[in-house]
């Protein structure tokens, strides 16, 4: 309720004709995001709206989305990370089946919303093969459906699991700084790529 009088204040003293809701996953508690989708219905709001930061693809139903799409989703996105289930797994250590973002790419075209995936290439225990595995499962993603694709290249910021890993393991670049950081170069090396071959790869 609180949220869409929000969107209410909003729509009746600014007229805004779009919302972005940066939820870390609007669709987490499934009630709650229908509840959401079902007030704007109600309240007649008209807007269109959007979930830039992404939703997990197991949290999505084709009632959830036929709701959504009522109230005025026009895009979703999924970040399945990797597009082989290894790395999903065991590198990244995402909770997530590849099979459940196809399933969730099937029922937004479906129902009528537009779906972007989201991508990372280059992290420690990657294999060139997997990243070729990875551009070959958004090709799959896009005969079912997906329409926009990011692909980023993995960094290890500061503080992150990734940096202690890339530290520990000697994977840093001579290059690797905080303006490098900002420009989101590929910093790490491995025995498995080198930075051109990860640069040439996204």
């Amino acid at each position: 309720e609180s949220v869409v009088d929000e969107i209410e204040q909003l729509v009746k003293t600014y007229r805004i004709k779009q919302i972005d809701f940066f939820d870390d996953n609007m669709t987490l508690i499934k009630k709650r995001a229908e509840k959401i989708c079902d007030l704007i219905v109600q309240k007649n709001l008209n807007i269109n709206w959007f979930i830039p930061t992404g939703v997990r693809a197991d949290t999505i139903d084709e009632q959830l989305l036929r709701k959504m799409k009522r109230s005025g989703c026009k895009g979703v996105r999924f970040a399945p990370e990797s597009g082989v289930q290894r790395v999903v797994t065991d590198i990244i250590g995402k909770n997530l089946k590849l099979e459940d973002v196809e399933k969730a790419v099937v029922l937004a075209k479906k129902v009528g919303i537009k779906t972007a995936i989201f991508f990372i290439l280059g992290l420690p225990g990657e294999t060139k093969e997997d990243m070729e595995q990875t551009i070959k499962f958004a090709y799959k993603l896009r005969k079912l459906g997906a329409e926009r694709f990011h692909f980023s290249i993995a960094t290890p910021i500061y503080g992150t699991e990734l940096y202690r890993k890339a530290v520990e393991e000697g994977f840093l670049t001579e290059g690797f700084n905080d303006e490098a950081l900002a420009r989101a170069e590929p910093l790490m090396e491995t025995p498995e790529f080198t930075t051109e071959e990860l640069r040439e790869i996204c």
